[in-house]
């Protein structure tokens, strides 16, 4: 179903327009207390930061961070006279900040804050319309595939340089290039200035969800400072933002300062992540979840980016309410838990569909939320979360693969492993079930039901890093365990793992299967995306057993009760957005 309030289906089924839009009033997205959920289940692997650097632009230099560090792990910034410092309790370290690298957790906590985008997502399942729009002040749709972008005539970074549109193009194209967010290489064909503030910005896709994940994803900098400054922006980045990084101490501490000289000096044009009413935000780096709490219970800290589940009763009273002195923010989330299955040729689950709807029978998804994330989360029935613009409430009736023994059991029969005992050797059907280590758990309750109808499951769990190299390797698993994002579409959750790959096979279940192709092209076309078109791929990849979503997780963020939380809708706590209003 697509999100009440939103665009029309015409816009989405692919009557081709010409629309201007001029950038209205936003007010600023401010809230306090409890809100809905994400985890985000991104890529770790982080970078260190330098405690100093300077930032060179034609032949001079402009110094870019403060004096080094103390010994401690907490930058120690005290308020000078009506001077506004807020300290977050941080609870994974930056990553790298340079604005073209691979995306990790700290990375997507802070990005918000240190750049500015074209536009910015304040919802689940906006459209570019929609969106909240930071250097964009114009967008012009030409064709399906073609939209032109004017952006304001005023755009400078932190040391002066005058930002055009050929430098937004130009980030597109090296966003691209660099090849760390793959699905840009797959949507963009090309960006190219037109004149100082309008770039043509044409995709190589008609895919829905496409031109807003360019917008949402380029981080906008200035070409001569980022080459000028190259060995630097991974710690300490100079870019248009709001907040600009001062000094980055490598699992330590992030000082970030507001920009006095901020290009956007229209309050009403503003993006709500460019709140500024903090002079400083540092983000003091405490991994232990009871230090967190300790944090925030002493005042050294007045807000944290994470809550564990563990330490929310310091926070928050068992009716839900909030303990006397904070807030809590609660949010669903955009990344969904999932299954699915190797079908590449020879392996057991290829052309055994009895087989594949067996293992989804033989779990019970609750006792996962209940086992692992002690309630604080909720069973989940489709591959994406049902906060996207596009999914359809009435899946949340369907049997979706509930828990059922004996139907396991008898599908292991039709699949031709009655008892789950493999004929041709007398013995248990083996199954190789790989995992990343943060879902360890969650696959060794699989692998207990998994025993319990006669299979052999053996547990595969990786790190990050090797899960990521093997994840596109059949030989390596038979059941994955994994989890997928989205930016607010369910076909882009599709789209990401049954997309072909460069052998003709869907990405990651490595199957031909025409029909799936078919169902996905007409779903995820901005021409033929409509609620039947989605719903047929439902469906079929239902019907098929595929995969499945497992849970969505909810995550947690908390702070002084004089500050109001504001959180992306994927859930990363924004410190530059957050009201601050009552906060001294």
């Amino acid at each position: 179903m697509f999100k009440e309030g939103g665009e029309d289906k015409e816009t989405y089924i692919g009557v081709i327009k010409r629309i201007t839009k001029t950038k209205k009033k936003r007010s600023t997205i401010m809230k306090k207390g409890l809100a809905l959920i994400l985890a985000a289940g991104l890529v770790m692997g982080l970078a260190g930061c330098s405690s100093g650097g300077s930032a060179t632009v034609g032949g001079s230099e402009a110094n870019t961070t403060a004096a080094a560090a103390d010994s401690s792990n907490n930058a120690g910034e005290e308020a000078s006279q009506g001077e506004k410092v807020v300290n977050i309790a941080f609870t994974v370290d930056m990553g790298d900040m340079d604005p073209f690298a691979l995306p990790t957790s700290g990375r997507n906590y802070l990005r918000y804050s240190v750049y500015d985008y074209i536009a910015v997502f304040s919802e689940f399942g906006q459209s570019w319309q929609e969106m909240d729009w930071g250097v964009a002040k114009n967008i012009t749709q030409i064709d399906e595939v073609t939209y032109e972008i004017e952006i304001y005539d005023y755009i400078k970074d932190a040391i002066g340089n005058h930002i055009t549109a050929e430098d937004v193009a130009w980030c597109v194209e090296t966003c691209k290039e660099s090849g760390n967010l793959p699905r840009m290489g797959k949507y963009v064909d090309s960006a190219e200035a037109i004149d100082d503030t309008t770039f043509r910005l044409k995709l190589k896709t008609t895919a829905i969800g496409a031109i807003e994940y360019v917008f949402a994803q380029v981080c906008i900098v200035d070409k001569e400072t980022y080459e000028a400054n190259k060995s630097t922006m991974s710690t300490t980045p100079i870019s248009s933002a709001a907040y600009q990084v001062k000094e980055c101490v490598s699992g330590s501490y992030y000082v970030l300062e507001k920009n006095d000289d901020y290009w956007q000096t229209d309050e009403s044009a503003k993006c709500y992540t460019a709140n500024q009413q903090a002079d400083k935000i540092v983000y003091n780096v405490v991994k232990e979840p009871s230090q967190v709490t300790v944090s925030l219970q002493t005042g050294e800290n007045d807000m944290a980016t994470v809550l564990a589940q563990s330490e929310l009763s310091y926070f928050m009273n068992e009716d839900g309410t909030e303990v006397s002195g904070y807030h809590v923010s609660e949010k669903a989330g955009g990344t969904v838990n999932t299954i699915h299955f190797n079908c590449s040729e020879g392996n057991v689950f290829a052309d055994n569909q009895a087989l594949r709807q067996a293992v989804l029978y033989a779990f019970d998804s609750q006792a996962i939320v209940d086992g692992v994330y002690k309630g604080h989360g909720e069973v989940i029935h489709d591959l994406a979360t049902n906060l996207c613009g596009d999914y359809n409430k009435e899946w949340d009736q369907e049997d979706y693969y509930n828990y059922n023994e004996e139907t396991a059991k008898q599908k292991l029969e039709e699949a031709g492993y009655p008892g789950g005992i493999d004929p041709a050797t007398g013995k248990a059907l083996k199954i190789r079930l790989m995992s990343d280590t943060e879902h360890k758990d969650a696959a060794v309750i699989i692998q207990s039901y998994m025993i319990a109808i006669g299979l052999d499951c053996e547990l595969l769990i990786y790190d990050n890093a090797l899960l990521s190299s093997y994840v596109f390797d059949p030989t390596t698993f038979d059941v994955l365990l994994a989890y997928h994002g989205s930016e607010g579409y369910v076909t882009a959750v599709y789209d990401t793992m049954f997309s072909l790959n460069s052998e003709g096979l869907a990405t990651k279940i490595f199957t031909k299967d025409d029909k799936l192709q078919e169902l996905l092209e007409a779903a995820t076309n901005v021409n033929t995306h409509s609620p039947e078109t989605v719903e047929a791929l439902h469906d079929y990849v239902y019907e098929q057993a595929y995969g499945a979503g497992i849970n969505v997780t909810y995550s947690y963020a908390a702070s002084k009760d004089t500050i109001g939380i504001v959180r992306h809708p994927w859930g990363q706590l924004i410190g530059a957005a957050c009201d601050y209003t009552d906060f001294k």
